[in-house]
């Protein structure tokens, strides 16, 4: 029977951790802030109707987030479905500031959020700070 011969190599490597970065596909806008909170709402929503999530404190451990900034992200679910249609549909190139959303959510009048909404972004447009979007 043939013998079958090995050889060994001991090298050191250096084990530093690398971070990579995804790249981006330049066709593909990052989305703002607001659209990935108010689509993050949504998702958490269907967890918790599912049973996936059984407690407010538990999607916090699972996101590593505060019970409060859950709470602003879950806030954003009462915002009129036109003005979320508006951002998660409309490709906005900078997107208003979450922190005025929130406070448009606050208000119960789906009519007076709208009117608060287009207000926002007329001034933004003012400011070019936002792309076109059209009211229906």
């Amino acid at each position: 029977m043939s013998e079958e011969s090995f050889m060994r190599f001991e090298f050191q490597v250096d084990l530093k951790a690398i971070r990579h970065r995804a790249a981006r596909k330049k066709s593909q806008p990052r989305q703002s802030k607001l659209f990935q909170s108010l689509l993050l709402a949504h998702q958490l929503q269907q967890l918790f109707q599912t049973g996936k999530v059984e407690s407010f404190q538990q999607a916090c451990v699972w996101l590593s987030i505060s019970p409060a900034r859950l709470s602003q992200i879950l806030t954003l679910q009462t915002l009129s479905p036109w003005i979320q249609e508006q951002i998660l549909f409309a490709n906005l190139a900078q997107a208003e500031p979450e922190n005025k959303a929130r406070e448009i959510a606050l208000k119960t009048d789906w009519e007076e959020q709208r009117h608060e909404w287009s207000t926002l972004l007329s001034k933004t447009r003012k400011e070019g700070n936002h792309a076109d979007i059209e009211n229906e």
